[in-house]
């Protein structure tokens, strides 16, 4: 499967949900084979770095994630952002609690699995 260039960060292939079977392919910054190099600390901006222009599979399709906004209040973590795939999806994510970027992908991935189109608020733990 080849390499779009929406975005200059990391492409991911594959399943959150399966981090078995890895599926990070590459981005301009490098090549990673596993989960762990995708970033979970605090810094809202490196965040958005890392989740914005990401490619996830669900549902056998991919779906491009476009970030808007990231906030924190407190300890807790807000994000806007979108899913473009075979649909547009304008989603928010809720943590009260930092959480590692992979949880928050897989969220998204099982959120698009089966949409909830009355609420598309993810709450993350």
């Amino acid at each position: 499967m080849g390499k779009n260039n929406w975005s200059n960060n990391v492409e991911f292939i594959g399943n959150f949900s399966d981090q078995a079977s890895g599926g990070v392919v590459g981005s301009v910054r490098g090549s990673y084979t596993d989960l762990r190099n995708f970033y979970a600390g605090g810094n809202s901006e490196d965040l958005s770095r890392e989740l914005d222009g990401v490619m996830v599979r669900s549902g056998g399709s991919l779906w491009r994630l476009l970030v808007f906004a990231i906030h924190d209040m407190g300890a807790e973590r807000w994000i806007q952002l979108s899913a473009i795939g075979v649909e547009t999806y304008d989603l928010v994510l809720h943590a009260k609690e930092p959480v590692p970027t992979d949880r928050l992908i897989a969220s998204i991935e099982a959120w698009i699995a089966a949409p909830a189109l009355t609420d598309r608020l993810i709450h993350v733990s």
